[in-house]
Formats: C-alpha cells, structure tokens, sequence
C-alpha cells in the first residue's frame, strides 16, 4: 500500500502538484527527495509494496492537465481505469493554482478512454463552474491546510485533503471489490468511485446524469452495475442512502468498544454496501484496499496505531484536517506499509 502527505504551497498549481503525484502513483517518486514541488522537509511517502499504477494517457509533465492510468484486477481479463483530473474553477481540465477558487485536484473512474480526456462512462462529476459546482469534486491546499494525502494500491487510489469547495475535509477514491455473481454475468470490472465530503447534513447525490451540478457530495458509484429486479444495466449508477452496509453517513462513525483488559478500543471497519431487496450483493471496497472508516474521536490528524502487524495512519472527516471545532463525522484508517 502506498502512502504519501505530499505538503504544497497553495502558490503551486495543480498540473504541477499532480506531476508529484502520478509519479508516486507509477513508483517514480520512491522517496521525498524525487519530489519537485511539494515541500520535502514536510512531506513522506511510504511505498514498501511497490504497488503501482501504469499511466496510459497523458505526457507525464508539470503542464499536463489530465491523465489516464491502469491497473489490471484480480480477474486478469479485467481492468481498473481512472482520469486523474484537474480543474480551474471554471472547466475541466485546466491548470491554475491552488488559491483559485474552485481549483483543484481529483479523479474518476472510467470504463474505458482513448485520450486522457476522451473517457466512457466516468463516473459522476460537475459541469457548473466555482466552488459549489467542480469545487466539491476536487481537492487543494489553502494557507491552514497545506497537505494532500495519497493512499495506493494495485487495486485502488485514494486523494484525502480539503475540499475545494471550502466545506471540510474529503476523500475521494477509486476501488476494485472482489468480484461478485453480477460482475461476472456482466464480464465488467468490479470498481466504483467513493467520495465522501465533510458536513453534518451530507447525504447521497440522487441522480445518475453525468455533468449535473448537486449541492451535495457524498457518491458511490459504478460504471456498469446490473440490477435483477428490473433487468437493466447503468452505465453510471447511482447507490441510493437504503440498503444494507457502512457508507450511508447515518452508519459511518464506528463507536468505541472495550477489550479484555477493560481499555476502550477503536475497531477498524470495512466499507461495504449491498441492496439485497433489488439484487445487489455485497460490494466490500475495504478487502483489497487497506481503507477502513472508524471513530471520530479514535486519534489525532496523522496519528498512527498498529493491528496485529500492521500500521494504519488515521485522517479526520472534519472542517480542517487539524481537526477540532466541527469534528463531527468520523475518521478513516489507512494501512501504511
């Protein structure tokens, strides 16, 4: 699993922040020093499983505004595809820097492309311009909130930071699932794009039309996902707040337990979601990621905590990643290895 806080001037603009980061996403980047624009003395990357992604589209340079990378799923016919993406505030694809407003860094899942900006089926995103249209899609850094954090595996990625739409903190990521009887009767890839934004009233985006704006920013969507009980298959498909699993915002935050000793403990919990009522069965974006959800109040920004032998770095759904006044949601854990 790789791993990386990657801590940028707000004065740096995001084809040049994501230079930093594709190269961390292929394996360029193996330690802070091959960073070019993030400050090295306050960034980390950890990558001992060397598990990385192929870039298929996009000149990797510090002017390019978009890219496609690839990482091939567990089924080996099968393959996970995703833009990393970038805005100005204004359109797609376009480079400014981070005090812009709406500007910033994120990233889709697709089913297939031919160009880096020429993609099927990307999963849900806005068209409408500022930081309450693109601005809850993407990710910056602002005088207060100077890191963006990267998680990666052969199965997935993950951009953690503030929103910038200003609201909080938010993750954005791509994930393979195990694959499951639909994926295989379907023959597409088990993968689906999960966005959670900071705020105490976010829920579910309800529609499934691709470039229309929402005032709202949690997703968690697939490319190709059939549904038996209406014999239909969505090109972007949106999981609506029913169901049976940990996404709704209602199930998020993972209460405290007590172990033998009598010690409150803070179990780490996997992402999963399921509609047995239309024929959707579980979806779990934990098992092949290293990505879980626990408590809001399980540790500090950045603070680190061991399962068995493995470590987790713990971030904050909050309204800074510092956390503090508005800590009101949960946080994730992140394996770091």
């Amino acid at each position: 699993m790789g791993y990386a806080k990657l801590n940028f001037a707000t004065t740096v603009t995001t084809a040049q922040a994501m230079y930093d980061i594709v190269r961390c996403l292929n394996g360029t980047n193996t330690s802070t020093a091959n960073l070019i624009y993030a400050n090295t003395a306050n960034s980390e990357i950890v990558n001992t499983l060397n598990e990385n992604w192929s870039v298929l589209y996009g000149n990797v340079a510090d002017t390019t505004t978009a890219y496609v990378v690839t990482s091939p799923c567990v089924t080996a016919s099968k393959t996970h595809r995703v833009k990393l993406q970038m805005g100005n505030g204004s359109s797609w694809d376009t480079s400014a820097a981070f005090t812009t407003t709406g500007a910033g860094i994120g990233l889709n899942t697709i089913e297939t492309a031919t160009s880096a900006t020429s993609v099927t089926n990307p999963t849900f995103y806005s068209t409408s311009t500022g930081a309450n249209g693109m601005g809850r899609y993407l990710i910056k850094t602002d005088a207060t909130n100077t890191s963006i954090y990267i998680h990666w595996s052969a199965k997935h990625i993950l951009f953690y930071g503030l929103s910038s739409n200003a609201v909080g903190t938010m993750y954005m990521g791509s994930f393979e699932y195990p694959e499951t009887s639909l994926t295989q009767y379907t023959n597409t890839a088990p993968v689906i794009q999960y966005n959670n934004t900071y705020t105490a009233n976010t829920t579910y985006v309800t529609t499934t039309t691709v470039g229309t704006d929402t005032t709202l920013g949690i997703i968690f969507q697939g490319i190709k996902i059939y549904t038996p009980n209406n014999n239909t298959t969505n090109g972007v498909y949106h999981i609506p707040t029913g169901g049976f699993g940990t996404v709704p915002v209602t199930d998020f935050d993972a209460v405290q337990t007590i172990d033998a000793t009598g010690n409150n403990v803070y179990p780490i919990v996997p992402f999963y979601w399921s509609n047995p009522a239309i024929g959707l069965p579980i979806m779990n974006i934990s098992e092949l990621t290293g990505v879980y959800r626990m408590s809001r109040v399980a540790s500090v920004p950045e603070g680190l905590f061991t399962s068995g032998a493995d470590t987790y770095v713990w971030l904050p759904l909050a309204s800074t990643i510092n956390g503090g006044v508005g800590l009101t949601q949960a946080g994730i854990a992140l394996l770091k290895k």
